[in-house]
């Protein structure tokens, strides 16, 4: 029996091995998640989840400093210049504010990283994001304006659709009045310092550049 126990056990499938963890997370013991919130404590946003379920999942603390290094090793990294990945959603600063957005031409995830490369000593610019479908947009603290720097493809909005996005745009109601909000959220947008979190919209992909 015990045999058999162990067969079932290592021919699991990846879906059940990923339910498995989730449960053992969202099992874990009051005291242990309060200390793995406070050996977490300090990392940003996505870093510091990420932590907590590693502490969670293996029931070891020293897991926090492992953590605590790779994200001091990717911080130095990102310093000269390489964009790190948030994760899904618009950047946001650690006050769940946005960031001052410039659109640009370009709608690929490989363009969108190049541009921050490119703009890397570029005084106050914070990072980009990508909307499925959409173009990169640079995102600054609210005193800059990058646009006085010359980049791949330029500044401002791409020419009209393409006929096959056309009809995509046509079967999206109230499509201008989103665009619309967006205009006058950007005026108002204020996010300060890092890119440490992001929103819960799961069209847009979003960098950090240091």
């Amino acid at each position: 029996v015990a045999l058999l126990g162990k067969s079932e056990k290592a021919h699991l499938t990846e879906e059940e091995e990923v339910a498995a963890r989730i449960k053992k997370i969202n099992e874990c013991p009051n005291t242990l998640l309060t200390k793995a919130e406070e050996a977490c404590s300090g990392l940003t946003a996505p870093y510091h989840k990420f932590c907590v379920f590693d502490v969670c999942l293996t029931q070891d603390l020293a897991i926090a400093q492992a953590v605590g290094s790779a994200a001091f090793v990717q911080h130095k990294v990102n310093a000269r210049g390489v964009p790190m990945f948030m994760g899904h959603g618009r950047c946001l600063d650690q006050q769940g504010k946005e960031f001052r957005s410039f659109p640009t031409k370009l709608r690929t995830e490989t363009a969108c990283q190049h541009l921050l490369r490119t703009l890397s000593l570029t005084d106050g610019v914070m990072g980009a994001q990508l909307k499925h479908g959409g173009t990169c947009e640079v995102l600054t603290v609210k005193e800059v304006d990058p646009t006085n720097v010359a980049i791949p493809g330029g500044w401002g909005n791409p020419p009209g659709p393409s006929k096959a996005e056309d009809v995509q745009i046509r079967l999206v109601p109230n499509r201008m009045e989103k665009v619309e909000t967006r205009e006058i959220n950007d005026v108002k947008a204020d996010g300060k310092g890092l890119i440490a979190q992001t929103s819960d919209e799961a069209a847009y992909n979003c960098w950090q550049l240091n």
